[in-house]
């Protein structure tokens, strides 16, 4: 029970930890860059695609409530989004393989358009900004791209680790006392 304890702890700190570091990654180095990745979506789909849904949710949960309290002028919207997107990717973590690159690339995508129409839908539209074409392509594409490249990268990373994570645990647990 306590080593259950601890890793649930580790796991809690390191996701903490992801979360902060995609923010001020996404917020003070990639202001400059014509084209942003969403580091907070990434982490969020790619941490329930691997690790589950109460995982995706709880990363989703903490991304989107970062978003909100520094960006949002209400407190919940990105939340709800982020937190759906975590658990959807939890869903297709269930169905496909892991060890597949091409899986989560196809997930991005999809949850990349996903949050992107969701906020088309409740932010611009709702303001009667109607140019969805001109959105499309200044905003839509750029992203997903960029999301994209940034996806493979922090996916081996998180692969990586998952491996030598679960491959210390397992062994760490296999004693004979």
């Amino acid at each position: 029970m306590h080593k259950k304890f601890e890793r649930a702890v580790l796991r809690i700190i390191f996701y903490v930890v992801l979360v902060l570091s995609c923010y001020l990654i996404q917020t003070t180095v990639m202001r400059n860059f014509m084209y942003k990745p969403n580091l907070l979506l990434i982490a969020t789909c790619l941490i329930g695609f691997i690790y589950g849904d109460y995982d995706g949710m709880f990363v989703g949960l903490l991304s989107g409530l970062l978003i909100d309290l520094y960006f949002g002028p209400l407190i919940g919207f990105n939340m709800l989004v982020f937190i759906v997107l975590g658990f959807f990717s939890s869903l297709m973590g269930r169905v496909f393989y892991k060890d597949q690159i091409l899986f989560p690339i196809g997930l991005m995508t999809v949850c990349d358009f996903l949050y992107n129409f969701y906020y088309y839908v409740f932010r611009m539209l709702l303001r009667k900004h109607i140019h969805f074409g001109s959105y499309f392509k200044k905003v839509f594409i750029p992203e997903i791209i960029a999301s994209l490249i940034v996806t493979v990268l922090i996916y081996y990373l998180l692969y990586k680790f998952n491996d030598k994570m679960f491959t210390k645990e397992s062994r760490s647990e296999l004693t004979f006392d």
